[in-house]
């Protein structure tokens, strides 16, 4: 098989072992949700998903695989059209015939190897990310009922990459800051109250 017709077929296999892993991963996450929870170390937050984890696991492991196969599939079809297309018959090498197959050995040991690992960092970083965005919403609903005060409606609320609250915009006066900064500090703590107010201006100082 030439390398026109190769690339094709392997980008096909990566294709269809990552669709298959996605749904493989998603079914496992919806029907045994506990084993996710057990590998991943905020496996038991609540705002863990399992599902999204194994579609991203299983997509990755999958795609990674079907590269794999599919590589190896066009190697080996390659080489026996090569030797189709000697008219000299040459005698067995067994030892070569052994290497060839010890290469394809290490190729697909290093392939599930790889793709274990690319699906845990997919998986960490899909659990993490799922779990900070809960954290900000969760974060943003205690401080909503905090902004309805008319001194506080010129504030706007965004989170943070790892979930934290940020505020952003304006008070009147220096003592409503002192005043939300407190309130703040009653919900979330000192440091933590003290890093949302740091981008609220005060109008009138």
């Amino acid at each position: 098989m030439s390398i026109g017709r190769g690339l094709p077929f392997v980008a096909t296999c990566a294709l269809v072992f990552g669709a298959a892993g996605a749904v493989i991963g998603l079914v496992l996450g919806n029907v045994a949700p506990g084993y996710y929870r057990a590998v991943f170390r905020n496996g038991l937050d609540p705002a863990f998903r399992p599902e999204h984890v194994g579609l991203g696991l299983g997509s990755t492991q999958g795609a990674v695989c079907g590269v794999v196969v599919g590589s190896v599939f066009v190697l080996a079809s390659s080489r026996a059209s090569r030797g189709r297309g000697n008219p000299v018959p040459e005698a067995p090498r067994p030892r070569s015939r052994w290497a060839w197959w010890l290469i394809a050995a290490a190729l697909v040991a290093t392939a599930v190897a790889a793709s274990g690992a690319a699906g845990f960092m997919t998986g960490v970083i899909l659990g993490t990310t799922d779990v900070y965005r809960h954290a900000g919403e969760e974060r943003a609903a205690q401080v909503r009922p905090v902004l309805a005060e008319p001194a506080f409606q010129a504030i706007e609320i965004s989170s943070g990459s790892q979930g934290q609250l940020e505020l952003s915009g304006s008070v009147p006066t220096e003592a409503d800051r002192a005043r939300l900064l407190q309130r703040l500090r009653f919900l979330f703590g000192d440091r933590d109250a003290r890093n949302a107010v740091s981008n609220v201006d005060v109008e009138r100082k």
